[in-house]
């Protein structure tokens, strides 16, 4: 699957409530824009320890402003027992597979 074509089924999937996105930026870049049903969960907690409550076996993606962030978190994630995790790069490639941002 090419990277495109994972990023067009992590909309899918956020959209219907099959997944979980994260965004991993800082509070103010969430708060200056983000993707539609993601939560924000800032790379800085998962470095320091803290890690979301969601359901570990849910799939879950990962972005921020251009894929570094999104794939430490993404490593993170999955050393802590997530078992279907992928980092989808920077919110541009999150808009350009058709999601929204607010």
């Amino acid at each position: 699957m090419s990277d495109s074509e994972l990023v067009q089924q992590a909309v899918e999937e956020v959209q219907n409530g099959l997944a979980v996105l994260f965004d991993v930026r800082t509070e103010d870049e969430w708060v200056a824009e983000h993707a539609v049903g993601a939560q924000h969960f800032d790379v800085g907690r998962l470095m320091e320890g803290e890690l979301p409550s969601t359901p570990r076996d849910i799939r879950t993606y990962t972005y921020c402003a251009s894929g570094g962030r999104a794939f430490e978190a993404a490593e993170i994630l999955r050393s802590n027992g997530w078992t279907t995790v992928d980092s989808l790069g920077g919110l541009s490639d999150w808009v350009e597979a058709g999601g929204e941002k607010e």
